[in-house]
Protein backbone atom coordinates (compact mmCIF):
# COMPACT_ATOMS: atom_id res chain seq x y z
CA UNK A 1 0.00 0.00 0.00
CA UNK A 2 2.96 2.23 1.15
CA UNK A 3 4.64 1.98 -2.71
CA UNK A 4 1.35 2.69 -4.18
CA UNK A 5 0.80 5.78 -2.14
CA UNK A 6 4.07 7.55 -3.13
CA UNK A 7 3.13 7.09 -6.69
CA UNK A 8 -0.13 9.16 -6.41
CA UNK A 9 0.23 12.83 -7.54
CA UNK A 10 -1.62 15.25 -5.56
CA UNK A 11 -3.35 18.62 -7.82
CA UNK A 12 -1.05 20.68 -6.62
CA UNK A 13 2.04 18.66 -8.07
CA UNK A 14 0.45 17.67 -11.20
CA UNK A 15 -0.23 21.59 -11.91
CA UNK A 16 3.54 22.00 -11.87
CA UNK A 17 4.63 19.19 -14.19
CA UNK A 18 1.47 20.12 -16.22
CA UNK A 19 2.90 24.01 -16.26
CA UNK A 20 6.39 22.24 -17.38
CA UNK A 21 5.14 20.02 -20.01
CA UNK A 22 3.36 22.94 -21.50
CA UNK A 23 6.79 24.98 -21.48
CA UNK A 24 8.26 22.03 -22.89
CA UNK A 25 6.39 20.81 -25.62
CA UNK A 26 2.81 22.94 -26.25
CA UNK A 27 1.09 20.01 -25.02
CA UNK A 28 -1.85 21.08 -22.54
CA UNK A 29 -3.06 18.45 -19.88
CA UNK A 30 -6.52 19.03 -18.82
CA UNK A 31 -7.45 18.95 -15.38
CA UNK A 32 -9.01 15.24 -16.43
CA UNK A 33 -5.30 14.08 -17.09
CA UNK A 34 -4.19 14.12 -14.09
CA UNK A 35 -4.62 9.93 -13.77
CA UNK A 36 -2.58 9.79 -17.64
CA UNK A 37 0.16 11.60 -16.36
CA UNK A 38 0.51 10.06 -13.06
CA UNK A 39 0.39 6.92 -14.71
CA UNK A 40 2.85 7.35 -17.65
CA UNK A 41 5.38 8.94 -15.20
CA UNK A 42 5.05 6.26 -12.24
CA UNK A 43 8.45 4.55 -14.13
CA UNK A 44 10.05 7.52 -14.19
CA UNK A 45 10.40 7.37 -10.31
CA UNK A 46 11.62 4.19 -9.75
CA UNK A 47 14.27 4.52 -12.61
CA UNK A 48 15.46 7.04 -10.53
CA UNK A 49 14.95 5.72 -7.10
CA UNK A 50 12.76 8.84 -6.07
CA UNK A 51 10.16 8.58 -3.48
CA UNK A 52 7.26 10.63 -4.86
CA UNK A 53 6.41 12.93 -7.40
CA UNK A 54 7.23 15.82 -5.75
CA UNK A 55 10.98 14.43 -5.20
CA UNK A 56 10.69 13.75 -8.65
CA UNK A 57 9.48 17.54 -9.70
CA UNK A 58 12.47 18.60 -7.95
CA UNK A 59 14.91 16.18 -9.57
CA UNK A 60 13.46 18.11 -12.80
CA UNK A 61 14.06 21.39 -11.70
CA UNK A 62 17.55 20.79 -10.91
CA UNK A 63 18.42 18.87 -13.87
CA UNK A 64 15.70 20.23 -16.55
CA UNK A 65 18.62 20.52 -19.52
CA UNK A 66 19.54 17.02 -18.68
CA UNK A 67 18.02 13.52 -20.16
CA UNK A 68 15.24 12.97 -17.76
CA UNK A 69 13.65 16.06 -19.34
CA UNK A 70 13.94 14.18 -23.11
CA UNK A 71 12.69 11.00 -20.73
CA UNK A 72 9.75 13.06 -19.60
CA UNK A 73 8.75 14.70 -23.58
CA UNK A 74 8.79 10.80 -24.74
CA UNK A 75 6.44 9.97 -21.69
CA UNK A 76 4.08 11.89 -22.48
CA UNK A 77 3.63 11.91 -26.35
CA UNK A 78 1.23 10.28 -28.34
CA UNK A 79 3.17 7.48 -31.16
CA UNK A 80 0.08 6.34 -32.64
CA UNK A 81 0.81 6.53 -36.13
CA UNK A 82 0.65 4.32 -39.30
CA UNK A 83 1.90 3.75 -43.26
CA UNK A 84 -0.83 5.45 -45.61
CA UNK A 85 -2.81 6.67 -42.86
CA UNK A 86 -5.61 8.62 -44.99
CA UNK A 87 -4.37 7.91 -47.68
CA UNK A 88 -6.85 10.04 -49.80
CA UNK A 89 -4.25 12.60 -48.68
CA UNK A 90 -0.95 11.60 -50.08
CA UNK A 91 -2.98 10.57 -53.95
CA UNK A 92 -4.04 14.19 -53.39
CA UNK A 93 -0.56 15.19 -52.84
CA UNK A 94 0.86 13.48 -55.83
CA UNK A 95 -1.87 15.00 -58.04
CA UNK A 96 -1.14 18.78 -56.63
CA UNK A 97 2.67 18.29 -57.50
CA UNK A 98 2.03 17.26 -60.64
CA UNK A 99 -0.32 19.70 -61.89
CA UNK A 100 2.36 22.45 -60.54
CA UNK A 101 5.39 20.45 -62.71
CA UNK A 102 6.71 20.34 -58.88
CA UNK A 103 8.82 17.35 -59.80
CA UNK A 104 11.70 17.64 -56.96
CA UNK A 105 9.40 18.90 -54.19
CA UNK A 106 10.65 19.33 -50.38
CA UNK A 107 8.52 17.85 -47.78
CA UNK A 108 8.30 18.26 -44.04
CA UNK A 109 6.52 15.76 -41.54
CA UNK A 110 6.27 17.54 -38.20
CA UNK A 111 5.31 15.16 -35.27
CA UNK A 112 6.48 12.38 -37.80
CA UNK A 113 6.52 10.34 -34.60
CA UNK A 114 7.95 6.44 -35.34
CA UNK A 115 8.48 7.52 -39.11
CA UNK A 116 5.23 5.95 -41.34
CA UNK A 117 4.59 9.52 -42.74
CA UNK A 118 7.60 10.04 -43.97
CA UNK A 119 8.44 6.97 -45.15
CA UNK A 120 5.34 6.78 -47.02
CA UNK A 121 5.60 9.98 -48.34
CA UNK A 122 9.10 8.03 -49.67
CA UNK A 123 7.03 5.18 -50.88
CA UNK A 124 4.47 7.44 -52.88
CA UNK A 125 7.47 9.64 -54.67
CA UNK A 126 8.94 6.32 -55.28
CA UNK A 127 6.25 5.14 -57.14
CA UNK A 128 5.01 8.13 -58.88
CA UNK A 129 8.92 9.08 -59.82
CA UNK A 130 9.24 12.01 -57.36
CA UNK A 131 12.84 12.93 -56.90
CA UNK A 132 12.75 15.46 -53.20
CA UNK A 133 13.73 16.07 -50.15
CA UNK A 134 11.96 14.68 -47.15
CA UNK A 135 12.35 15.40 -43.35
CA UNK A 136 10.83 13.79 -40.58
CA UNK A 137 10.94 15.95 -37.45
CA UNK A 138 9.41 14.90 -33.61
CA UNK A 139 10.46 16.19 -30.60
CA UNK A 140 10.39 12.68 -28.71
CA UNK A 141 14.06 11.52 -29.13
CA UNK A 142 12.86 7.78 -28.69
CA UNK A 143 10.29 7.94 -31.68
CA UNK A 144 13.20 9.55 -33.61
CA UNK A 145 15.52 6.62 -32.71
CA UNK A 146 12.55 4.00 -33.95
CA UNK A 147 12.10 5.92 -37.34
CA UNK A 148 15.82 5.27 -38.44
CA UNK A 149 15.69 1.78 -37.51
CA UNK A 150 12.61 1.34 -39.99
CA UNK A 151 11.46 -1.86 -38.13
CA UNK A 152 7.56 -1.93 -38.26
CA UNK A 153 5.14 -4.90 -36.84
CA UNK A 154 1.94 -5.91 -38.58
CA UNK A 155 0.34 -3.25 -36.78
CA UNK A 156 2.14 -0.29 -38.52
CA UNK A 157 1.41 -1.56 -41.93
CA UNK A 158 -2.25 -2.21 -41.39
CA UNK A 159 -3.39 -0.03 -43.96
CA UNK A 160 -0.68 -0.43 -46.75
CA UNK A 161 -1.28 -2.33 -49.96
CA UNK A 162 0.14 -6.23 -50.14
CA UNK A 163 1.87 -5.46 -52.96
CA UNK A 164 4.03 -2.50 -51.69
CA UNK A 165 4.98 -4.48 -48.15
CA UNK A 166 6.03 -7.30 -50.70
CA UNK A 167 8.07 -4.66 -52.87
CA UNK A 168 9.18 -1.93 -50.16
CA UNK A 169 9.59 -4.13 -46.55
CA UNK A 170 11.58 -7.56 -45.72
CA UNK A 171 10.05 -9.80 -43.16
CA UNK A 172 12.25 -11.85 -40.88
CA UNK A 173 9.33 -13.48 -38.74
CA UNK A 174 8.88 -10.54 -36.74
CA UNK A 175 9.34 -7.51 -38.37
CA UNK A 176 9.23 -5.45 -41.41
CA UNK A 177 12.66 -4.33 -42.34
CA UNK A 178 11.87 -0.99 -44.65
CA UNK A 179 14.17 -1.23 -48.03
CA UNK A 180 17.08 0.89 -47.99
CA UNK A 181 16.47 3.11 -50.85
CA UNK A 182 13.16 4.64 -48.67
CA UNK A 183 15.25 4.98 -45.91
CA UNK A 184 17.61 7.10 -47.59
CA UNK A 185 15.04 9.36 -48.97
CA UNK A 186 14.10 10.28 -45.27
CA UNK A 187 16.73 12.57 -42.79
CA UNK A 188 14.81 12.34 -39.19
CA UNK A 189 15.97 14.86 -36.61
CA UNK A 190 14.53 15.36 -33.11
CA UNK A 191 12.81 19.17 -32.89
CA UNK A 192 9.86 20.88 -31.52
CA UNK A 193 7.64 22.66 -33.93
CA UNK A 194 7.43 25.63 -31.19
CA UNK A 195 11.48 26.57 -32.37
CA UNK A 196 11.33 28.17 -35.19
CA UNK A 197 14.82 27.51 -35.56
CA UNK A 198 14.14 23.46 -35.62
CA UNK A 199 11.75 23.90 -38.23
CA UNK A 200 14.37 25.63 -40.10
CA UNK A 201 16.57 22.69 -40.41
CA UNK A 202 14.52 21.34 -42.63
CA UNK A 203 15.24 24.82 -45.23
CA UNK A 204 12.85 25.92 -47.03
CA UNK A 205 9.98 23.43 -48.04
CA UNK A 206 6.98 22.94 -50.28
CA UNK A 207 5.15 21.13 -48.29
CA UNK A 208 4.47 20.45 -44.59
CA UNK A 209 2.30 17.77 -42.92
CA UNK A 210 1.38 18.15 -39.29
CA UNK A 211 -1.32 15.97 -38.67
CA UNK A 212 -3.18 14.90 -35.07
CA UNK A 213 -0.61 17.13 -33.28
CA UNK A 214 -2.46 20.57 -32.66
CA UNK A 215 -5.10 18.78 -31.43
CA UNK A 216 -3.12 18.31 -28.23
CA UNK A 217 -2.19 21.85 -28.25
CA UNK A 218 -4.31 25.13 -26.81
CA UNK A 219 -5.13 27.95 -29.29
CA UNK A 220 -1.90 29.78 -27.94
CA UNK A 221 0.48 27.10 -29.04
CA UNK A 222 -1.19 26.44 -32.23
CA UNK A 223 -0.77 30.28 -33.36
CA UNK A 224 2.96 29.72 -32.63
CA UNK A 225 2.95 26.73 -34.38
CA UNK A 226 1.26 27.99 -37.40
CA UNK A 227 3.61 31.24 -37.47
CA UNK A 228 6.64 28.76 -37.44
CA UNK A 229 5.15 26.45 -40.35
CA UNK A 230 4.31 29.70 -42.54
CA UNK A 231 8.31 30.95 -41.95
CA UNK A 232 9.20 27.68 -43.94
CA UNK A 233 6.72 26.91 -46.08
CA UNK A 234 8.03 28.46 -49.54
CA UNK A 235 4.76 30.94 -50.92
CA UNK A 236 2.33 28.92 -51.78
CA UNK A 237 3.02 25.81 -49.90
CA UNK A 238 0.98 23.21 -49.36
CA UNK A 239 -0.23 22.54 -45.21
CA UNK A 240 -1.79 19.13 -44.42
CA UNK A 241 -3.59 17.89 -41.49
CA UNK A 242 -5.34 14.84 -40.50
CA UNK A 243 -8.33 15.19 -42.11
CA UNK A 244 -10.42 14.54 -39.30
CA UNK A 245 -9.39 17.87 -37.79
CA UNK A 246 -10.60 21.40 -38.59
CA UNK A 247 -11.78 24.79 -37.26
CA UNK A 248 -8.72 26.15 -36.97
CA UNK A 249 -7.89 29.74 -37.38
CA UNK A 250 -5.89 30.19 -40.30
CA UNK A 251 -5.75 34.29 -40.15
CA UNK A 252 -3.73 35.65 -42.53
CA UNK A 253 -1.20 33.17 -43.22
CA UNK A 254 -3.19 30.33 -44.93
CA UNK A 255 -5.89 29.84 -47.26
CA UNK A 256 -7.96 26.58 -47.66
CA UNK A 257 -7.84 24.71 -50.84
CA UNK A 258 -9.74 21.68 -51.77
CA UNK A 259 -8.76 18.78 -54.19
CA UNK A 260 -11.42 16.40 -54.50
CA UNK A 261 -12.85 15.96 -51.38
CA UNK A 262 -9.73 16.70 -49.34
CA UNK A 263 -9.00 19.92 -47.73
CA UNK A 264 -5.55 21.37 -47.31
CA UNK A 265 -4.21 25.05 -46.88
CA UNK A 266 -1.74 26.64 -48.95
CA UNK A 267 0.24 29.20 -47.62
CA UNK A 268 -0.20 33.18 -48.81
Amino acid sequence: METQEKYIMDDEIFKQLRDMVYQWTGIYLQDTKKYLLEGRLRNRLSENNLPDFKAYLAYLRNYANGDEKLKLIDAVTTKETSFFREKEQFDALVSILKERAALHPSVLSVGCSTGEEPYTIGIVFKEEGLIGRIYGMDISSSAIETAERAMYTDYSLRGTPSELIEKYFTFDGRFYHLAEDIKAMVKFYRGNVLELSDLKRAGQVDVVFCRNLFIYFDDNARQRALENIYEVLKPKGLLFFSISEGGYLMGRLFRPRRFNRIVFYERL
